[in-house]
């Protein structure tokens, strides 16, 4: 008797199971369905207005962000110009101090420019062998900040650029949508 009940148990178990699946394979093949038969009918001039209105809100959220990386973008610029001025002036302090030069503007200003001479010489020597000119060299330590941040915010300017594409077009076959519509209803007027 328990091996029956545990075989008619098995058997029903296995029977809900098979309708689970099936229901699921429905469901999911409806859904598929229902997709494709949405993707392949054309937009209305109505869908593709609303479609326009969706996707100029997301470009006006998108270039918020991209507002707020290119002012994260000017605070990490003023910042590496900081510690670099900070670390120039560290420098003077230091070869002041081991050098045991007086802080005065006539008695040490001949030691002082002579370092900094030595600072620039050195500088321009790097900025010269690896890029040809000081400015080059700086343009490209910007680009490089602004490389950086791209690439950790490359979703937000990829989906920008996708949606300003999508919106091209469809402002181009809206337009010419809306150009027929009116030679349609001119032609209609004509005739009547």
């Amino acid at each position: 008797m328990n091996k029956k009940l545990k075989k008619s148990f098995g058997h029903f178990l296995m029977f809900i199971l098979l309708i689970f699946f099936i229901c699921i394979i429905f469901i999911t093949v409806g859904w598929a369905a229902n997709k494709l038969l949405s993707q392949e009918r054309p937009l209305t001039l109505d869908d593709k207005k609303k479609r326009l209105k969706t996707i100029e809100e997301k470009l006006m959220e998108l270039q918020r962000k991209k507002e707020e990386i290119k002012s994260t973008e000017k605070r990490m610029l003023l910042i590496s110009r900081l510690i670099v001025a900070l670390a120039l002036i560290l420098a003077n302090y230091l070869y002041m101090k081991h050098y045991k030069i007086p802080f005065n503007l006539k008695k040490s200003s001949n030691e002082i420019l002579r370092f900094n001479s030595i600072i620039v010489l050195g500088y321009s020597f790097i900025a010269f062998v690896t890029y040809g000119t000081p400015a080059k060299f700086v343009e490209s330590l910007k680009s490089l900040v602004t490389s950086l941040l791209q690439k950790f915010n490359i979703d937000t300017y990829n989906a920008f650029e996708s949606l300003m594409a999508e919106r091209t077009v469809l402002l181009t076959e809206i337009d010419i949508e809306e150009k027929q519509n009116k030679r349609q209803t001119g032609n209609i007027q004509l005739y009547s």
